[in-house]
């Protein structure tokens, strides 16, 4: 059976995208990866009225719900809570998740404050793997929809 790394990278090598694998102790922080903080994106789960949407951020910046919620048209936006991303995502860590919606039916959403032309770090399923790789080959390939949606 595949892991989510396995997914994720297969998905990268079949689209010839270029990423590096960064395999780190367990940590839940950026620093581990050797990565600046406003380039090493998290993958935030917001419900989004009676559905489950990724938003991804700049890990220095939060996920401000109201203007991702409006940005919508939703009548109703919240953070998912633990239990719901666990339920949701059960082969992820919590706090881990990439920011592949497409694995797992789920429609993303990526802040304005990410640059195409950077090389950004993303969580690949456990507090111990790491993928680099250019943002705009990330955000094509995940299809994210561009919001201003983080303060």
């Amino acid at each position: 059976m595949s892991t989510v790394l396995d997914r994720v990278m297969d998905m990268l090598r079949q689209e010839a995208i270029p990423f590096e694998l960064i395999h780190h102790r367990t940590d839940y922080t950026a620093q581990d990866t050797h990565t600046p903080g406003r380039r090493f994106i998290k993958t935030v789960v917001v419900r989004v009225d009676d559905d489950l949407v990724l938003a991804l951020l700049p890990a220095p910046r939060m996920v401000n719900v109201e203007a991702l919620q409006r940005a919508l048209g939703a009548s109703r936006a919240r953070l998912a809570s633990e239990a719901e991303i666990a339920e949701r995502f059960p082969e992820c860590e919590v706090g881990a998740l990439p920011p592949f919606g497409s694995l797992f039916g789920v429609p993303v959403y990526s802040d304005l404050h990410l640059n195409d032309d950077e090389q950004v770090t993303f969580t690949a399923g456990t507090h111990r793997d790491a993928i680099r790789m250019r943002y705009g080959d990330l955000r094509r390939l995940v299809g994210a929809t561009p919001l201003a949606f983080a303060e």
